[in-house]
């Protein structure tokens, strides 16, 4: 891994990652249970969230309890949930999809993988900022929406009460609708997580720019605390494309690094000004791969990247051959192997670097 892209690394951190697909009570999550490397097992338990009761995926290995790094994971699942949308239902669906297990045995980590509430369109999904009116890709709910922000702070609260877990030492990271619901993570919870990585995700709202099927919710809102944010899309992603949708119903990647960069008053971009998307939506992409932008309050800094070659379901891969690329996926700038497991390679190195100063 190349330290100089992803941040500098300190082995004595003890950072908590949350992957991601109000008041609460105790969970009835066995805490104390510790799983053996390889062994596949995982609970799944129950916490209550807003007087709802939802469910969640538990996986803390014997590692964690010795390892000089402790890291603690929240996994957002994509749009319809199980193994066949991203993830969900139970943490090994979470392991099936993002070969997340070697990182959480090998590292330390406590991981977990919490389940989204069926919309009235399409299945398992979160409750971000907007709602389509005429499609069935993103989520609605005829009655109250469920309050997913919630039920990531109430996960993160019953972590640190049950784990010994350090409040500056929390991630999260998710997949298509699991990356957007982060945007809504670093709106409403940012003050208790240090890092996101948005894997095939675009900012979620949809503003005046938006095609006639979307819901218009009002501007989005602003941060609360700064956190320092990776964007990655693949070029060959035809669910998040780089550049947006033809009728530009989501944000392109500029947007999207313009957006986190003016709300943490970043004032440093490289490696140049050039735009990822220089005809705006739904426009050809440029050759750019690579910006960041750093300077920004608290010392936080906002990277994206666009993967060459890489299809949407970037945390699939390598097990779904039938989107698999040839030449395999690639992004000089990363400086990983793109072998199996490159992904969560590169999201284990960005959240252990960038634990809170």
């Amino acid at each position: 891994m190349n330290a100089s892209i992803v941040g500098n690394y300190s082995p004595n951190l003890r950072p908590v990652l949350l992957f991601c697909s109000g008041s609460h009570k105790a969970s009835n999550c066995n805490w104390a249970a510790r799983q053996t490397a390889g062994d596949g097992v995982e609970q799944t338990c129950q916490l209550s969230t807003s007087g709802v009761e939802r469910t969640v995926g538990l996986r803390v290995p014997a590692s964690f309890d010795t390892a000089a790094t402790k890291i603690f994971m929240i996994y957002l699942h994509g749009g319809g949930g199980g193994g066949g949308g991203g993830g969900g239902g139970t943490i090994t669906d979470c392991d099936k999809v993002a070969n997340l297990f070697s990182i959480v045995d090998s590292k330390g980590v406590a991981l977990a993988c919490p389940l989204g509430l069926t919309d009235d369109l399409r299945g398992r999904v979160w409750n971000v900022y907007y709602c389509y009116i005429n499609t069935g890709a993103a989520p609605c709910w005829s009655g109250p929406p469920p309050d997913d922000s919630g039920f990531v702070r109430a996960i993160i609260q019953a972590a640190e009460a049950n784990l010994n877990i350090n409040p500056k030492d929390v991630f999260v990271t998710g997949f298509s609708a699991g990356s957007q619901m982060l945007s809504r993570v670093i709106t409403d919870d940012a003050g208790l997580v240090s890092a996101v990585a948005v894997v095939a995700g675009a900012k979620a709202v949809w503003d005046q720019n938006s095609g006639p099927a979307y819901a218009k919710n009002g501007p989005f809102p602003p941060a609360k605390n700064p956190v320092s944010v990776m964007v990655r899309r693949g070029d060959q992603d035809t669910g998040t494309p780089v550049c947006s949708q033809p009728d530009h119903s989501i944000t392109t990647l500029d947007e999207d690094l313009a957006h986190y960069s003016q709300q943490f008053s970043c004032t440093v971009q490289t490696p140049n000004p050039n735009p990822f998307c220089p005809s705006g939506r739904g426009g050809p992409p440029s050759a750019e791969t690579y910006k960041k932008w750093s300077g920004c309050k608290n010392g936080v800094e906002v990277r994206a990247y666009v993967i060459q070659g890489a299809a949407h379901h970037l945390y699939t891969m390598v097990e779904k051959p039938d989107i698999t690329s040839s030449p395999p996926p690639y992004n000089g700038q990363l400086g990983v192997d793109f072998q199996p497991g490159w992904e969560e390679q590169i999201v284990w190195q960005w959240f252990a670097n960038h634990v809170i100063p």
